[in-house]
């Protein structure tokens, strides 16, 4: 997939290591526009599914935890 605006452009290509990891599709657009692309891994994720129990269900993969904990804090949910 990949996404293009203006002179900003995004390119993902899948290198699939966990089974949930399929359930991807990157680039993510989540609900406010915000467009990202998770390479990483989340170790977490309990924790962080606790906190954002409105937004995250069991079984989210590591993309769509990362996805709602950026809709519920924007820039304060990956501190440096």
């Amino acid at each position: 997939m990949h996404i293009y605006e203006d002179s900003v452009g995004i390119l993902y290509r899948a290198f699939h290591t966990t089974r949930e990891s399929r359930k991807e599709i990157q680039p993510c657009v989540t609900p406010s526009g915000a467009v990202l692309s998770w390479d990483g891994r989340l170790d977490n994720c309990e924790e962080l599914g606790r906190e954002l129990k409105d937004v995250a269900t069991t079984g989210a993969t590591d993309l769509a935890m990362v996805a709602a904990a950026y809709e519920a804090w924007e820039r304060n949910a990956l501190p440096n």
